[in-house]
């Protein structure tokens, strides 16, 4: 440094100007190799919010809040209210009461389960807790999704057989076909949700390995390391289109599939109707 000094401070000649420029030359490297502790930590940073999503407009992220929250009192408040009310009548052995009951509660598993672990991580921008808690919400946010729109569906299907069969209807039971629906439909829920979020086989890797050569993940979400130190309830896919298949299934089974079964249904039963006319 000294010498630079020097040379910075008086005139050079063209041997001393070609010794300055190597000097130079030899410490850009050495001050590049060793970035000062701002400039890390900020790479740091930007390495995890690129790799747990978390650069966010502020107000959309306030926004996104809000607007859980209405959505929790609302749901709360009004299947909470329509509970107390199917709970205080006497008819309870009703077909359409069992299911409005059984609907009500779904909704209120998905406004606990699913809305308001996801108003926390939005206000706090992860998902606090340990390995177990992760597992858990993912399944139960998914668990009331299923069990609400199959819930529809098992409402609707017996109202389809009841208007489109009655006689069978009545020989069969009311209230035995409409507990049977219901339990099929919460069943189906509790199955379908497994996959969500609990730790895969070893065992079960290994023999799908052998029988088909394909790396397969059977369960999805876990606490996983995103970044150096930061551990976040992430998803897992063993293979790229793993993402895409997933969100794909999520589709089908909880919004197409039920719609499609609600509305074949109901065109049913208005011809059956048209012609009893």
């Amino acid at each position: 440094m000294a010498s630079l000094r020097v040379f910075e401070g008086s005139h050079l000649g063209p041997d001393e100007e070609r010794l300055q420029s190597s000097i130079l030359e030899e410490r850009r490297p050495m001050t590049d190799s060793y970035p000062s502790a701002d400039r890390t930590a900020t790479a740091g940073t930007s390495a995890v919010a690129n790799a747990t999503g978390r650069q966010r407009d502020a107000a959309l992220a306030v926004a996104e809040v809000v607007l859980l929250a209405v959505i929790l009192v609302m749901a709360l408040l009004g299947n909470g209210l329509v509970l107390v009310v199917l709970l205080r009548r006497k008819r309870r052995h009703n077909p359409l009461h069992q299911f409005m009951l059984n609907l009500c509660v779904a909704d209120l598993v998905v406004a606990l389960f699913q809305v308001l672990p996801q108003l926390v991580w939005d206000a706090k921008g992860r998902l606090p807790g340990p390995d177990i808690l992760c597992r858990l919400v993912k399944y139960l946010q998914v668990f009331g999704m299923f069990a609400s729109s199959y819930m529809i569906v098992a409402m609707t299907m017996d109202r389809h057989y009841a208007i489109c069969c009655p006689l069978q209807a009545h020989r069969s039971g009311a209230t035995h076909r409409s507990t049977s629906y219901s339990a099929l439909a919460w069943g189906l829920s509790l199955v379908l949700s497994l996959p969500q979020s609990f730790a895969d086989f070893p065992g079960l890797t290994r023999t799908v390995l052998e029988l088909t050569e394909i790396d397969f993940q059977a369960f999805i979400f876990s606490r996983s390391e995103v970044a150096p130190g930061v551990y976040e309830c992430w998803g897992n896919f063993a293979e790229s289109w793993g993402l895409k298949a997933y969100v794909t299934w999520m589709t089908l089974a909880v919004f197409i599939l039920p719609v499609l079964i609600i509305t074949v249904c109901q065109v049913h039963r208005t011809d059956t109707h048209t012609h009893s006319l």
